[in-house]
C-alpha cells in the first residue's frame, strides 16, 4: 500500500461534447452502480455461506459478546492466518478481490481508490460477514493485492476492446474486465474510449502427450489457451528517437493454459496454469529508424500473480504465488534480418504451495494449514526469461520461470503441531518453434514443456519431473 500509495495520481477522465448527456447521466448514477455492483460480487458467496453452516462452523470460534468484538476490532489477538481450502483461498478469493477491484476502475476511479475499495470489502467480509469467525490476514492480503495484480491487467486489456466490430475481441472485453463492458453496452460508462494501445492477441488450441517421472506411459492431452499482452506507450514501435518515464500499469500481460485429459478421466481437466504481470513503473527507451529497424528498451519494477494446478498420477500439485516487486528489463529489436525480444525479471513473492515433499501423507482433520489441507503459505523468490525471434514466416520462443518457497513457520494458529522447514521448487520451460502457412498472423507450433519439481523438509526429499510436447495452432484475434 505505500508503494501504491507514492507511485499512484490521481485519474480523472475527460468527456468530451459529444455524448456528454449520456455520460452525465452514468456520472450522476455511478455510486448506486458502486453499490449495485458490489453486492453482486459479494452476495453469492454470502448466501453460500449461509446456506452452507454446517460446514463453516469449523471455524467459528468468536461469539456475539462484547469482549469478543472489543478483541477482534481494537486489537490485532485475533488475526490468523486460516486453514481454509487451497480453492477458496488461492483462486476464489483473488478471484473475487480483482472484480472488486475492477468495478472501481470501471467506475472512473483511480489505482488507489479502487485498491482502498476492494480492502474495505474484503474488511467488511472478514469482520461482519464473518463475524463468527477470527479474521484471515491471508484472505484480506489476497483479495487486495490480486486487485492491482490480477484486475488491472485485466481491466487494461479490457480498453483494447472498445468499439471493436470483432465478436472475438468484444467477447474477450466482457471476460477480462465485465463491469466496464457491460457498462459500455448499456451506455452507462463514465470511462472515455482511449486510443488503441499496441496489443497482441492470440489464442492456443492444440494436443499433446504427456509423461510423468522418468517412466510409464505417455497421456494424451487437449491444450487450450490464450496468450494477451498490452503495452500502454502509444508510440511503442514507432520510428524517432525518445526516453521517458512510464506510470502505472504500462506493460501488461495474461496467459491461460487449460490441459484436458492426461492422468484426469475421459476430457476432464488435468491442469491449468494462470499468470497475470503489470509494472509499477519504469522508463522507455527507443531509438527506431523511418525504415522501422532499431531498438527499444524497458527498465522498470513490475508485479504479478501464478496459479497453477495440475492432477498428477498419485497427488495434486499446485501453488499460488504473490509476486510483490520485480526488477524487470525489456528488449524489443528489428533487424533486417529479423526480431529478437528479450523479457527477463526476478521478484520476492508471498505463496500458497502444495508440499511436494509430503506427498499424499494422511491429512489431519482441525489441525494445522499443511497437516489439515497438505498446503502451506510461504516466502519465495521467482526468476523469470522469456525469448522470441522471427525471421519471415518463421518464429521461436523460450520461456522459462523457477520458483523457490520456504514455508513461513513463524505463526501458532493451529500450528503447534506444523512441520518446520519445509520447501519447493519449482522449474516450468516451454520452448516452441512456429511457421505461418500464409500472409495472415495464424502459426503452426511444435511445443514442449519440461517442469521440474522438488520438495524438501526434515528428513525429507523429493522430486520429479514432467515432460509433454505436442503440436498447436496460435492465432490471433
Amino acid at each position: 500500500m505505500l508503494l501504491m500509495t507514492q507511485v499512484a495520481s490521481a485519474q480523472t477522465a475527460s468527456v468530451s461534447d459529444h455524448g456528454s448527456t449520456e455520460r452525465k447521466r452514468a456520472k450522476d448514477w455511478k455510486v448506486p452502480i458502486v453499490l449495485v455492483e458490489n453486492a453482486m460480487v459479494i452476495a453469492p458467496p454470502l448466501y453460500y455461506y449461509w446456506r452452507t453452516v454446517d460446514d463453516q462452523k469449523e471455524d467459528w470460534e468468536l461469539n456475539w459478546t462484547w469482549n469478543d468484538w472489543k478483541s477482534k476490532l481494537f486489537s490485532t489477538d485475533e488475526l490468523v492466518l486460516d486453514t481454509n481450502r487451497f480453492e477458496a483461498n488461492a483462486m476464489r478469493h483473488p478471484l473475487a478481490g480483482a472484480l472488486v477491484y475492477q468495478i472501481g476502475r470501471a467506475n472512473g476511479m483511480g489505482v488507489l481508490a479502487s485498491t482502498i475499495m476492494d480492502f474495505a470489502n474484503s474488511f467488511v467480509w472478514e469482520y461482519f460477514a464473518e463475524y463468527r469467525e477470527k479474521p484471515s490476514v491471508n484472505d484480506m492480503f489476497a483479495n487486495t493485492a490480486a486487485g492491482f495484480l490480477i484486475g488491472e491487467p485485466l481491466f487494461q486489456i479490457g480498453q483494447q476492446v472498445n468499439g471493436h466490430s470483432s465478436l472475438f475481441r468484444r467477447g474477450l472485453g466482457l471476460i477480462a474486465s465485465p463491469f466496464h463492458r457491460a457498462q459500455k453496452e448499456v451506455g452507462l460508462s463514465p470511462l472515455v474510449d482511449e486510443p488503441m494501445s499496441p496489443n497482441r492477441f492470440e489464442v492456443v488450441a492444440g494436443s499433446n502427450a504427456v509423461r510423468y517421472g522418468d517412466s510409464g506411459e505417455a497421456k494424451g492431452e487437449v491444450r487450450l489457451g490464450l496468450d494477451l499482452e498490452v503495452m500502454r506507450d502509444y508510440e511503442f514501435g514507432l520510428a524517432g528517437e525518445d526516453a521517458k518515464w512510464t506510470g502505472l500499469a504500462t506493460w501488461n500481460r495474461a496467459t491461460l493454459d487449460l490441459r484436458f485429459g492426461g492422468v484426469a478421466n475421459g476430457g476432464d481437466l488435468s491442469g491449468g496454469r494462470f499468470r497475470s504481470t503489470t509494472t509499477y513503473a519504469g522508463r522507455i527507451e527507443k531509438s527506431i529508424g523511418a525504415d522501422g529497424y532499431g531498438r527499444t528498451t524497458f527498465l522498470g519494477i513490475g508485479t504479478g500473480f501464478e496459479v497453477m494446478q495440475r492432477r498428477l498420477p498419485t497427488m495434486l500439485d499446485r501453488f499460488a504465488v504473490f509476486q510483490l516487486a520485480e526488477p524487470k528489463f525489456g528488449g524489443w529489436w528489428r533487424t533486417p534480418y529479423g526480431e529478437i525480444d528479450v523479457e527477463v525479471g526476478a521478484s520476492g513473492d508471498v505463496a500458497m504451495v502444495q508440499s511436494f515433499a509430503r506427498g499424499n501423507m494422511p491429512l489431519m482433520e482441525d489441525s494445522s494449514i499443511i497437516l489439515t489441507r497438505g498446503y502451506y503459505y510461504a516466502t519465495g523468490t521467482s526468476v523469470h526469461g522469456r525469448v522470441r525471434a522471427r525471421h519471415g514466416r518463421w518464429s521461436a520462443e523460450l520461456e522459462s520461470t523457477a520458483h523457490q518457497f520456504w514455508s513461513f513457520d513463524e505463526h501458532s494458529y493451529r500450528g503447534d503441531m506444523d512441520p518446520k522447514d519445509l520447501a519447493d521448487g519449482r522449474v516450468l520451460t516451454t520452448a516452441a518453434i512456429g511457421m505461418k502457412p500464409t500472409a495472415s498472423d495464424f502459426h503452426v507450433e511444435l511445443f514442449g514443456n519440461a517442469l521440474l519439481r522438488r520438495g524438501t523438509g526434515t528428513d525429507l526429499w523429493r522430486q520429479s519431473k514432467e515432460l509433454d510436447a505436442g503440436l498447436a495452432v496460435r492465432a490471433a484475434f
